[in-house]
């Protein structure tokens, strides 16, 4: 029973990671840049989000989460085990995920994301 208890726990866990990721595609599509919507969440400015902010994200997308649940999606995402989810780690987490990739190039556009064509 433990084993099927942990298998729905990680199913609950990527489902919240990308229920977060919906909320940065959003962000996306509306002409924001990947680094510009960490900014947003990273509500003290400094370079990372912390379980507090996550959980922010996540209530300005309308969904209230258990700090446990909360606590779980930071822990899947950070990937030096810090606590803490860095800009690097964010990007890897919602690229990885979410079907984002970076638009490559210079100039106006650059470093921003677009949501991945399978075609």
């Amino acid at each position: 029973r433990g084993a099927s208890r942990s298998v729905a726990s990680e199913w609950v866990t990527e489902l919240r990671r990308t229920l977060l990721r919906c909320a940065v595609n959003r962000r996306v599509e509306a002409g924001m840049t990947l680094e510009q919507v960490f900014k947003e969440y990273d509500k003290d400015m400094d370079g990372d989000l912390d379980a507090r902010e996550i959980q922010a994200a996540f209530q300005s997308i309308g969904l209230e989460l258990k700090d446990a649940d909360v606590s779980n999606v930071v822990r899947s995402m950070d990937q030096d085990g810090d606590g803490r989810v860095n800009y690097k780690e964010f990007c890897a987490g919602v690229e990885q995920y979410g079907g984002l990739r970076r638009r490559k190039g210079k100039g106006a556009g650059a470093g921003q994301v677009a949501a991945a064509s399978g075609g």
